[in-house]
């Protein structure tokens, strides 16, 4: 790697590093992942949509990788998240993390409750508790795992 792009991928590192909530842009798409509960709070009563959070261990859980990668990463994914929820990552990595980002994540964890990792759970705006699941098998797909997650969104907008 040349050094001109070894500085400019630095100077983007440390602008996310910056912020304690930064939105993280998914593999493609126009999904965007958020670690700021509170603004995906505000999203969620704004659109209506409800959100998805991801108990995840981003750098331990083979797992949640499989399903970032395998899932998240898909194009089908990207559109139906885009149009469908609030993402939100409740990050438990082993690596250092923000303070304040880890004291939400501890908050939400006793909150939800989450069976393990990777947890999906969906929630509304007011933080009642929509639909859930735990645990990832590789080679789900796209296209099962959202129709998985269908009838939980169709619940969030029928209570609208």
């Amino acid at each position: 790697m040349n050094v001109s792009r070894r500085v400019l991928l630095s100077l983007v590192a440390m602008l996310f590093a910056v912020s304690p909530f930064a939105l993280i842009a998914a593999d493609s798409g126009d999904a965007k992942w958020t670690e700021d509960f509170k603004a995906a709070v505000a999203a969620s009563k704004k659109t209506g949509k409800p959100i998805m959070i991801d108990f995840t261990g981003s750098d331990w859980c083979p797992p949640c990788m499989s399903q970032h990668k395998e899932i998240f990463g898909s194009e089908q994914w990207q559109k139906w998240a885009a149009d469908n929820v609030i993402l939100v990552t409740a990050d438990y990595p082993r690596k250092a993390q923000n303070a304040a980002v880890k004291k939400q994540n501890e908050e939400l964890k006793k909150t939800y409750k989450p069976e393990g990792f990777p947890t999906i759970i969906f929630i509304d705006a007011k933080g009642t508790e929509l639909g859930r699941w735990a645990g990832y098998g590789p080679g789900t797909g796209a296209e099962k795992w959202i129709a998985k997650a269908d009838p939980i969104v169709a619940k969030a907008k029928k209570a609208e």
